[in-house]
């Protein structure tokens, strides 16, 4: 079983401002998994989401997909201050936009079970099975 968890994590510019880019997005939302993943946690998703952005602080959603029986391990990795440190670290060897920015988590970390939703008729199109796998998305399942 995997569970989708999500925690906030900000991104404070000490100079200049947050400027939208695709590649920058993508190397940090690297850099965050693999802090993730430097505590053994297997992590098999990640993406991250901007909340607020007011120029000196994004406010990034982390939604990062793991095995359930791990989600312990990610919550103390979060806590720990060696996780942010680890964020600063590889973000600013990365250089470019990433060097005037530092980081700081807010909260805890939340997360809901993700289960596949298999019917007994398979991929049945009768109106009962569309329920069912109606119920079970609402869940949080996968169909």
């Amino acid at each position: 079983m995997v569970t989708t968890a999500t925690f906030q994590l900000n991104e404070l510019y000490d100079q200049g401002v947050h400027v939208e880019s695709a590649q920058a997005d993508t190397e940090l939302t690297q850099v965050v998994s693999d802090a993730i993943q430097s505590s053994g946690v297997d992590v098999f998703a990640l993406t991250m989401t901007v909340l607020a952005n007011n120029d000196s602080t994004v406010h990034w959603e982390v939604a990062v997909t793991i095995p359930t029986a791990q989600i312990g391990a990610l919550a103390a990795r979060h806590a720990a201050p060696a996780f942010v440190a680890s964020i600063e670290s590889n973000a600013n060897e990365l250089g470019n936009t990433h060097m005037n920015s530092l980081y700081e988590t807010s909260d805890g970390v939340a997360w809901k079970n993700t289960r596949e939703c298999r019917l007994s008729a398979g991929n049945s199109t009768t109106s009962v099975a569309r329920v069912l796998a109606n119920m079970c998305l609402a869940e949080g399942g996968l169909l």
